[in-house]
C-alpha cells in the first residue's frame, strides 16, 4: 500500500484528535464530505477498519490506534526535516516567550531549553510556567502547550504527539490500602483529583480489547496545579494519574508503584498553539523540537 500523500495521515491524525469528521474539517479548514471521503479512501487501501463511527463520536479501533501512532511519526519526521532547512538558514536570535504546564518543566524542558541558549548565543527565553490556557496574544506569547481537545482558534496548531496517563502510587500509600483489582474499586479510594468547576467524579480509563469505562473516583485532595498533585502522590496520599513515562521511571526507581496495570486513561493529544506570524521564526522551531522530544519522553 502507498500513501498519496500526507494529507492523509494528516486528515486521519486530527479525525482521531477531533472525535468527529465535522470538528476535524473545521479545523483543517475543510469539509466534511472530503474529510470522510479521504478516510473511507485510506481505509479501503489499507484494507482495514481505521476508526468506529458512532452517534456521538468517532473512536479509533485496534488498528487504527497502531497506525494512529505511526502516522505521527512519519508527520514528525517531516516536520523535522523542515525545521532542519529552514533553521540552516536562519539564525537563533531575539526572545522567545514560552507557555508551558507544569508536567512540562518537571520532565528536563528547562534542561532542554538551557542547552539551546548555550548554543545560541543571540536567543533569549522567557518561560511562563502555567496550567491555565493563556490568551497567546495579550500574554505575548510564541509558543504555548496544550494538552487534550482543541478549542477552535485562529491559532495554528502543531502535533507534538500524544501522551498517556496511568495509574499508581506510592509504597508508602498502598502498605496501608490494598490494590485496587478493579477501575470500579477505586472509588474505595483516596483518588488524587484535579480541582475545576465540578468535582471529578470519574476517571475514564482504556483498557484491555479496547473498552472504556468510566470509573468513579473520590478523595479528600483536589488541586488544578499537577506539581501538587505528583508531591501528594509521591508522599502516600492516594492514587494519582501521571503520565506513563514518569510512572516507568518511578517504578525502576522504586518511589511507585502501578495501579491496574492494565488500564490507562485515554491517550491525549498534545499540542503547540503558536500565532500566524511566527508560524516559520527558526526560534519557535527549534522550540517545537525541542517539545516534541519532551513528549516522547512523557510518552
Amino acid at each position: 500500500m502507498r500513501l498519496e500523500s500526507l494529507t492523509e495521515l494528516r486528515v486521519f491524525v486530527q479525525v482521531a484528535d477531533s472525535g468527529g469528521f465535522t470538528r476535524a474539517a473545521r479545523t483543517l479548514g475543510s469539509t466534511t464530505n472530503t474529510v470522510s471521503r479521504l478516510i473511507a479512501s485510506l481505509e479501503a487501501r489499507l484494507q482495514v477498519l481505521l476508526l468506529t463511527r458512532t452517534t456521538r463520536r468517532v473512536v479509533l479501533t485496534e488498528d487504527g490506534r497502531a497506525f494512529y501512532a505511526q502516522a505521527i511519526r512519519v508527520l514528525q519526521a517531516a516536520e523535522a526535516a523542515e525545521q532542519i532547512l529552514h533553521s540552516e538558514a536562519s539564525p537563533l536570535e531575539g526572545t522567545v516567550r514560552i507557555a508551558a504546564r507544569s508536567t512540562t518543566v518537571q520532565f528536563g524542558f528547562v534542561k532542554d531549553l538551557s542547552a539551546l541558549l548555550s548554543q545560541n548565543p543571540a536567543l533569549r527565553a522567557q518561560l511562563i510556567v502555567s496550567d491555565a490556557e493563556l490568551d497567546l496574544a495579550a500574554e505575548g506569547i510564541d509558543v504555548a502547550v496544550r494538552v487534550g481537545a482543541l478549542a477552535d482558534s485562529s491559532y495554528r496548531s502543531v502535533l507534538l504527539g500524544t501522551v498517556a496517563f496511568v495509574l499508581a502510587a506510592s509504597p508508602t500509600y498502598l502498605a496501608a490500602h490494598a490494590l485496587p483489582a478493579t477501575p470500579e474499586a477505586l472509588i474505595e479510594h483516596e483518588c488524587i483529583r484535579v480541582l475545576q468547576h465540578r468535582p471529578q467524579a470519574t476517571w475514564r480509563l482504556e483498557g484491555p480489547g479496547g473498552r472504556v469505562v468510566d470509573a468513579p473516583v473520590s478523595g479528600r485532595f483536589e488541586c488544578a496545579d499537577l506539581r501538587a498533585q505528583a508531591e501528594a502522590l509521591y508522599s502516600g496520599f492516594g492514587i494519582g494519574l501521571r503520565p506513563e513515562g514518569e510512572v516507568r521511571a518511578a517504578v525502576a526507581n522504586g518511589e511507585l508503584v502501578r495501579v491496574l496495570p492494565h488500564w490507562r486513561m485515554v491517550p491525549l493529544p498534545v499540542y503547540a498553539l503558536l500565532s500566524p506570524q511566527r508560524i516559520r521564526n527558526p526560534k519557535v522551531e527549534a522550540v517545537l523540537a525541542l517539545l516534541k522530544q519532551l513528549v516522547a519522553r512523557l510518552g
